[in-house]
C-alpha cells in the first residue's frame, strides 16, 4: 500500500513501465488499477449523492420542527395579577403529577435561556383557581342545536328541550370559537393561585413545572394554558417584559382515556371533549405533550410531559404586561 505523502514520488518510479515494451503487463496492471480507482471514486460520488438526497427527509423534519408555535387563544381565566416564581405549582391539588417540561427554541432550533414561560390550568374537576368551585356546570345532555357538548356563553338544551348552559364568553367550545385570542377577563372570585406559575427557562432552554394533569371542563378537551415572555435587556424585572407567545398544550387521547377512570377525575360528570372536536387543537394539532409514565403500567404514579415552543425573541410586543405587583426575577 502506497502512503498518500509519498504518492508523487510513486508515480515517477511508475513511468518507466509506460515506454518499456518488456513492462507491458505491470502498464496494464497499473492502468487497471487506475481504472479501479477511479470506479471506486465514482461509486463514493454516487453514495455521497444518494446519501445527500436520503437524508434530506431528516432536514425537512428539522425545519419543520423550529417553525414559529402557533398562536392559540388565551382564554378567560388568565390571572395577570397572579404571577407566581415557581416551579412546583401545585398547591396541594389533587391530581396526578405531572412534571411538564417546555423547552424554548428560536427559529434556528436553538434553545433559548432567560425566556419566561407562564403556565396555568384548571384542576382535577375543571375549575380554575381565582374563581368560585362551586361555578355551574353542564349536565352531559346539555348540548347545542348541532348536538354538539355546550360550551360557556351557547344556547343549549337538553334532551327534553329545557335550556340548559352557562352565561358568558365562548372560548372555543360548543358551536363557535372565541372572536378574539385574548377576551375580557371576568373578576375573579377567590384569592387561590393553586395550579398558576411562572418559570425560566435554564441554560438548556426547559423550564420545568410540577403540576398535575388537569381535569376538562364544558366544550373544551383536556389543555394547559401558555404565555411566553421575553425579558428586556438589561433588566430583572418581569414587569419590564413582553409577551410573544400566548398558546395551549395538550394530551394524547390514550393518556386521557386512562385518566378517566382514576380519582379525582371520576368525581368530573362533564362530558369530555375529545382533542379532534376542540376547536383550538383544530387550530395546531402539534402542540401535544409527549408523555412518558412514571412507571409503565400505571399512569396513576404520575408522567412526565415534554414539549417544545418554537418564538422570535426579537418579535414585537403581542400584548404588554403592566402590573406593579409582580415580582422581580432573579437572574
Amino acid at each position: 500500500m502506497v502512503h498518500t505523502d509519498h504518492l508523487g514520488a510513486a508515480q515517477g518510479s511508475l513511468r518507466p513501465f509506460h515506454r518499456d515494451s518488456r513492462c507491458t503487463g505491470a502498464s496494464q496492471v497499473f492502468h487497471l488499477a487506475r481504472r479501479m480507482a477511479g470506479l471506486q471514486l465514482l461509486a463514493l460520488s454516487v453514495c455521497l449523492v444518494m446519501g445527500t438526497a436520503l437524508a434530506q427527509p431528516h432536514l425537512e423534519v428539522k425545519k419543520e420542527r423550529c417553525k414559529l408555535t402557533k398562536e392559540l387563544e388565551e382564554g378567560p381565566f388568565y390571572l395577570p395579577t397572579a404571577l407566581l416564581l415557581r416551579s412546583n405549582i401545585t398547591e396541594a391539588q389533587p391530581g396526578i403529577p405531572l412534571t411538564l417540561q417546555v423547552l424554548v427554541e428560536d427559529p434556528d432550533c436553538k434553545p433559548l435561556p432567560g425566556i419566561i414561560v407562564d403556565i396555568w390550568s384548571a384542576n382535577s374537576t375543571g375549575f380554575y383557581s381565582g374563581y368560585a368551585r362551586d361555578a355551574p356546570k353542564f349536565p352531559k345532555d346539555c348540548t347545542t342545536a348541532k348536538g354538539n357538548p355546550c360550551g360557556f356563553g351557547d344556547k343549549c338544551t337538553t334532551p327534553d328541550g329545557k335550556p340548559c348552559g352557562f352565561p358568558g364568553p365562548p372560548h372555543g367550545g360548543g358551536d363557535r370559537p372565541h372572536p378574539h385570542p385574548h377576551p375580557h377577563h371576568p373578576e375573579p372570585t377567590t384569592d387561590e393561585t393553586f395550579l398558576r406559575g411562572i418559570a425560566l427557562t435554564a441554560v438548556n432552554g426547559v423550564a420545568e413545572f410540577q403540576t398535575i394533569i388537569p381535569g376538562w371542563y364544558p366544550g373544551r378537551a383536556v389543555h394547559i394554558h401558555v404565555k411566553v415572555h421575553a425579558p428586556q435587556i438589561n433588566t430583572t424585572r418581569l414587569s419590564d417584559s413582553h409577551v410573544i407567545h400566548t398558546g395551549q398544550f395538550f394530551f394524547p387521547e390514550d393518556i386521557l382515556s386512562q385518566m378517566e377512570g382514576l380519582d379525582p377525575y371520576t368525581q368530573d360528570t362533564v362530558h369530555r371533549v375529545l382533542n379532534k372536536d376542540d376547536h383550538d387543537f383544530q387550530q395546531d394539532p402539534t402542540q401535544i405533550l409527549d408523555v412518558a409514565l412514571a412507571h409503565p403500567d400505571s399512569l396513576a404514579n404520575g408522567a412526565t410531559g415534554k414539549i417544545s415552543v418554537v418564538i422570535d425573541q426579537f418579535r414585537a410586543e403581542v400584548e404588554p404586561v403592566a402590573h406593579e405587583s409582580m415580582l422581580p426575577v432573579a437572574r
